[in-house]
């Protein structure tokens, strides 16, 4: 969440080249994309080899060229056994992705000044995470501690919008590349100076309500509008079969990088963010966290290793009928 830490003259960045509250040029053009990623090795099959609760090997199969696409997959008729959030308006379930992820809400589809009154008080006031900005890699002469004008001038209009902020990282080859690592399937690599803190583009999947039986490009996602008081309901970007570039980071337990939520405009997305600086040709690395290595063994080979052994599978209890 964001807040007003600085005053207005203190965070903005004065610069030459920029006009006030300019957010810069476009910074990459739209191109068209092959169907599948580019590889220098022609399969669309890759071993990485992990080690089992038991302690043998054993060869895991994944594919590395998922279906590419430019914004989230959605198909509605998926949801329609999933609970409506909270202050959500609208038929259920949405026709959209960009519905279902919309953050914001309007209190007089709520009814009278009452009910809009009593939903508040049970809820909480409406929280929305920071916004990043017009384009992805934009380059704004604001602080780099913002990316979208009105989190520091309550003043400015954010009227941004996923469309528009994709466009920034439409050329994504230009600053990322997809490499073979052996023994690990594929990595993505930095073709690019970064700093810790930067937006290195959307993690794109398919939008679905409940977790699928492979987690391991699956990530949770808060959905509809979010309260202070109330606990927000979730979905999941799953890449295993449809997403980007971002969906071939690797694990490192001293990780660069996190898949985080964020916001453009009222839509919430997930976003790739450098947590440290990264240098150019340095692989872009996260932490896949402790249910991922549930009977596996972590084979990053880092001194700080958080998952040297394999993390005992929970026992599955069956209740007698």
């Amino acid at each position: 969440m964001t807040a007003l830490r600085r005053s207005k003259r203190e965070r903005i960045v004065k610069t030459a080249r920029l006009d006030p509250y300019s957010y810069g040029p476009r910074p990459s053009r739209l191109i068209y994309h092959r169907p599948h990623f580019y590889s220098s090795v022609k399969t669309t099959e890759s071993e990485a080899v992990i080690i089992n609760n038991n302690g043998s090997f054993a060869a895991y199969s994944r594919s590395v060229t998922p279906n590419v696409i430019t914004s989230l997959k959605y198909e509605a008729w998926k949801w329609t056994g999933a609970s409506r959030p909270a202050g959500f308006h609208g038929p259920w379930p949405p026709s959209s992705a960009t519905e279902l992820m919309n953050v914001d809400i309007k209190l007089e589809n709520l009814g009278t000044k009452r009910e809009q009154n009593d939903f508040l008080k049970k809820h909480g006031d409406l929280i929305k995470d920071e916004c990043l900005g017009k384009y992805c890699w934009q380059q704004s002469n604001f602080s780099s501690e913002f990316y979208c004008q009105r989190e520091y001038d309550g003043t400015a209009i954010c009227d941004h919008t996923i469309s528009e902020w994709k466009e920034g990282c439409a050329d994504w080859q230009v600053r990322f590349e997809v490499r073979p690592v052996p023994g690990f399937g594929y990595g993505l690599y930095s073709k690019w100076k970064w700093t810790k803190g930067d937006i290195l583009g959307a993690y794109l999947g398919e939008m679905i309500p409940e977790k699928p039986e492979n987690t391991d490009y699956c990530h949770e996602v808060k959905i509809g509008p979010m309260f202070g008081k109330t606990k927000a309901m979730v979905g999941y970007v799953d890449a295993e079969k449809y997403g980007n570039y971002a969906r071939f980071c690797n694990h490192s337990c001293e990780n660069n990088a996190i898949v985080t939520e964020a916001r453009v405009g009222n839509e919430r997305i997930l976003a790739l963010r450098a947590i440290k600086h990264i240098a150019v040709g340095e692989q872009i690395c996260i932490d896949y966290g402790s249910d991922y290595f549930q009977g596996r063994q972590c084979l990053c080979g880092k001194q700080g290793c958080k998952y040297p052994k394999a993390i005992e599978l929970a026992p599955v209890t069956i209740e007698a009928s």
